[in-house]
């Protein structure tokens, strides 16, 4: 989304000069690292409050960012934002690649699973790296948690943002919210969250890409209680292999019985 991405921008170039910069040229621009965080948390500032306008959201308290690339600078975002609770939402990354994967063929471009997973794996490792610190003060919820109503998760949401208790709103009465004219609108607005989107990846990967991603996130799905569900792809195919493996031994056993004793041998 454009408020999101420059948002991001914003982030990544407070990452870059703060931790990047040449001494020399970032003392004589900046003075010190106080004064650049100022200057960013100024323009990010400017950019939210612009965003709130444009949606109509002026007395807004809580912002949500749904870029991936966030994670890559989340103890940067933490100094750069207005005072704010940070609540990181983590997903399933084989539901996550899908919706990129689904993303790519709504764009019509060509889909490569191997960079693709590479690249997102590095967000899910500043991820875990961050979630270990406890100095930050960000709340990070499984995604999963969350839509499927988990007491724990929804009241680390709502303490978080300052809220008591959780009203349910329609879509009709979001929808009649929303302006199709809006620079921000998006048709994804008007889908409801739901429970039904956990597992969606089995309609979108093939068994090589779930695979894939099980191998490459083993541990970041262990960390985060996505590791090898019942119907993992890893075990139907570990399951098949040892079936194959179990019919390969009796042929090579039966055709070892026929050489031994052949049709019509008297032994």
């Amino acid at each position: 989304m454009p408020e999101c991405s420059l948002v991001t921008q914003q982030v990544e170039l407070y990452h870059r000069t703060a931790h990047h910069c040449d001494p020399q040229r970032f003392a004589a621009y900046f003075g010190d690292r106080e004064f650049l965080r100022a200057y960013c948390r100024d323009n990010i500032a400017r950019l939210i409050d612009r965003a709130a306008l444009l949606n109509h959201s002026e007395n807004a308290r809580t912002l949500i960012l749904k870029d991936p690339c966030l994670c890559l600078y989340l103890e940067d975002l933490v100094e750069v934002l207005p005072t704010h609770r940070l609540i990181v939402l983590v997903r399933n990354p084989l539901d996550v690649i899908a919706s990129m994967k689904a993303v790519t063929g709504r764009r019509k471009e060509k889909w490569r699973i191997n960079s693709v997973a590479r690249e997102l794996l590095q967000y899910y490792l500043q991820i875990n790296r961050h979630a270990a610190r406890s100095d930050l003060g960000c709340l990070f919820l499984r995604y999963e948690d969350v839509v499927t109503g988990n007491r724990h998760a929804l009241s680390g949401i709502l303490e978080g943002i300052g809220l008591t208790d959780h009203v349910a709103t329609d879509m009709d009465t979001i929808a009649a919210k929303l302006d199709a004219s809006d620079p921000f609108f998006s048709e994804h607005y008007l889908r409801a969250t739901t429970s039904e989107r956990i597992g969606a990846y089995r309609k979108t990967l093939s068994l090589f890409e779930i695979v894939l991603i099980e191998t490459m996130y083993a541990n970041i799905m262990r960390d985060w209680n996505y590791q090898d569900p019942p119907d993992s792809a890893s075990r139907r195919i570990a399951g098949s292999l040892a079936v194959s493996l179990k019919a390969a031994v009796r042929f090579y056993r039966s055709g070892l019985d026929k050489v031994r004793h052949p049709k019509g041998s008297q032994d």
